[in-house]
C-alpha cells in the first residue's frame, strides 16, 4: 500500500515547475492557519473591550465612598 502511494505521488510531480511553486506546502497552510487565529482572537478581544466599556456606560461600577467612576 505504501508502495501505490508513493508511485502516485511520483507522477503527480512531474507537472510543469511553475504549477509546483504555486501550490499550497504544509508550511503556506500553517502560516496561513495562524493569521486566520490570529485574527479572529483580535476580533474577539475588541469585541469584548466595546461589550466591557458599553457595560460600563450602562451600569457604572461604584468604588468606596459612593462616587462613580464613568
Amino acid at each position: 500500500m505504501t508502495q501505490l502511494k508513493m508511485s502516485f505521488r511520483d507522477k503527480g510531480d512531474k507537472g510543469d515547475k511553475g504549477d509546483k511553486e504555486d501550490r499550497d506546502t504544509p508550511e503556506k497552510i500553517y502560516i496561513y492557519s495562524l493569521l486566520i487565529t490570529h485574527y479572529s482572537l483580535l476580533i474577539t478581544h475588541y469585541s469584548l473591550l466595546i461589550t466591557h466599556y458599553s457595560l460600563l456606560r450602562i451600569a457604572p461600577f461604584k468604588v468606596c465612598h459612593g462616587t462613580t467612576i464613568t
